[in-house]
C-alpha cells in the first residue's frame, strides 16, 4: 500500500486503537491501586486552602492518633506515609462520638481513592464523610469532581450547591466549581467562579492563576497577562504563577520571555523541586531553538525530581519521537503506560507506544518505506 492514501493510514490507526485500547483493559482489571506521581499528588492538595489538623478528643483512640500523624505526614508531604496511615486509622476504629474525625478520615482516604482512579471507592467514602459531618464543606466539594470523573454533571453541580449552602463564603467552593466550567470550556462562568474565589480569599493563588488562564482561553490575551502581571506583584515568592505565566508566553512563542519565567519558577522553587518548569522550559528550548540535548537534560533533571512525573516522561517521549529516536521514545512510552492514572490516559500512552514499535519493525523490514510511517506516527495527537 505505501501508505500513499488516507484509507490506509485510516485502517492502520484503528488497529492501533483497537489494540491499545484492548491491552489498556486488560492493564487495568489486573493492576494493583497505586498512588500517582509525587508531583500529581502535592498539586492536588494544594488545590484546597489549608485547614487546621484535627483536635484530638478525650481519651482518644489509636485510630485518633493514627489520623492525626496522617494529617502531620501531609504537612510534609509524606503522601505515601498518609495514605497508609489514615487506612490504619479506619480500620483501627476511631472514638464513637468524634463524627468530625470520621469524617476527615473518610474524606482523606477518599481523596487518596480518587488520585488512584479508583472514583466508585471515592465516591462512597466522600458520601459516608458527609453523612457522619454534613458540614463539611471539603467533602462536598471533593464529591462534586468525582461526579464530575463519573460524567454525573447533573450531581456535581448540586453537590456545589449544597456546599454553598453550608458555606456561602468558602473560596474553594468556586474555585474548583471553576475547574468544572474550565473543562467544560464555559470561560466566562469559570472566569466569574474563579473571581469569586479570589474575592474570598485574596491570598489564594490559584484562583488568580487560574482567572489569568481562563481569560487567554476567553482570547482576551490582554486580560491575561494583566492578571498575571499583577499576580507576579502580589505573590512575589511564589513559583507557581511565573511557570503558568511562562505557558501563556510559550504558546504566543514568546520563547526569550518564556524561558525566563521558567528559570525564575525554577530559582523560587529550588527548595520545593517543582518538575514543571524544567518541563515547560525543555519545550521552549526545544520549540525555539531545536536544541534537543538541552531538552533531553532539562527532561532528566525534571526525572531527578520525580521519576514518575508524566509530563516529563510524555514531553521526552514526544521529543524523541520527532528525531526519529523511536527506541527512546518506546521506552519512554512504556514508562508513560506505567503510571497512567485512568484508562484513558493509559489508552494515549499504549497507543504511542504501538505506534512507535511498529515503526521500529517497519524501518527494520521496509527501510525505504520507513518514513512514511514515521510521518504517520508523529502527526498523531500527542499523549499530553
Amino acid at each position: 500500500e505505501r501508505f500513499k492514501n488516507d484509507t490506509a493510514s485510516a485502517s492502520v490507526e484503528r488497529v492501533l486503537a483497537k489494540l491499545s485500547a484492548d491491552q489498556a483493559k486488560e492493564i487495568m482489571e489486573a493492576r494493583k491501586p497505586r498512588l500517582p506521581s509525587q508531583t500529581f499528588i502535592g498539586a492536588y492538595f494544594a488545590a484546597f486552602r489549608p485547614r487546621p489538623n484535627v483536635i484530638l478528643p478525650d481519651y482518644a483512640t489509636a485510630g485518633d492518633h493514627k489520623l492525626l500523624e496522617a494529617q502531620e505526614a501531609l504537612d510534609e508531604f509524606q503522601f505515601t506515609k498518609a495514605y497508609s496511615l489514615v487506612n490504619a486509622a479506619i480500620e483501627s476504629g476511631l472514638s464513637d462520638h468524634w463524627k468530625e474525625g470520621l469524617a476527615e478520615a473518610l474524606n482523606l482516604r477518599g481523596t487518596f481513592k480518587f488520585l488512584m482512579g479508583d472514583s466508585q471507592g471515592a465516591k462512597a467514602d466522600f458520601l459516608a464523610s458527609t453523612q457522619a459531618w454534613p458540614d463539611f464543606v471539603q467533602s462536598w466539594v471533593k464529591i462534586a469532581s468525582v461526579y464530575m470523573e463519573l460524567t454525573e454533571a447533573e450531581a456535581a453541580f448540586s453537590a456545589f450547591e449544597t456546599a454553598i449552602e453550608k458555606d456561602p463564603n468558602c473560596a474553594d467552593i468556586y474555585y474548583h466549581r471553576g475547574q468544572v466550567f474550565f473543562i467544560l470550556s464555559e470561560f466566562e462562568r469559570a472566569i466569574e467562579d474563579y473571581r469569586h474565589s479570589a474575592e474570598l480569599d485574596k491570598q489564594f493563588i490559584f484562583s488568580h492563576i487560574q482567572l489569568g488562564v481562563a481569560q487567554y482561553k476567553m482570547g482576551d490575551v490582554d486580560a491575561s497577562m494583566s492578571t498575571f502581571r499583577t499576580c507576579l506583584i502580589n505573590f512575589p515568592n511564589r513559583g507557581e504563577p511565573y511557570n503558568y505565566y511562562g505557558e501563556l508566553l510559550l504558546d504566543q512563542q514568546r520563547y526569550p520571555e518564556a524561558i525566563e519565567k521558567f528559570d525564575r519558577a525554577i530559582e523560587i522553587e529550588a527548595m520545593l523541586r517543582n518538575p514543571l518548569p524544567f518541563v515547560n522550559k525543555a519545550l521552549a528550548v526545544y520549540q525555539w531553538q531545536h536544541d534537543l540535548v538541552s531538552a533531553q537534560q532539562l527532561c532528566r533533571e525534571a526525572f531527578a525530581i520525580d521519576d514518575e512525573c508524566d509530563a516529563a516522561v510524555a514531553t521526552l517521549a514526544q521529543i524523541s519521537l520527532q528525531q526519529g529516536q523511536i527506541d527512546d521514545a518506546v521506552e519512554m512510552f512504556n514508562k508513560h503506560a506505567s503510571i497512567a492514572r485512568t484508562e484513558t490516559e493509559l489508552i494515549q500512552a499504549l497507543s504511542y507506544k504501538n505506534a512507535s514499535q511498529a515503526q521500529l519493525e517497519f524501518q527494520k523490514n521496509y527501510p525505504d518505506m520507513a518514513g512514511q510511517l514515521a510521518a504517520m506516527a508523529q502527526g498523531m495527537q500527542p499523549p499530553f
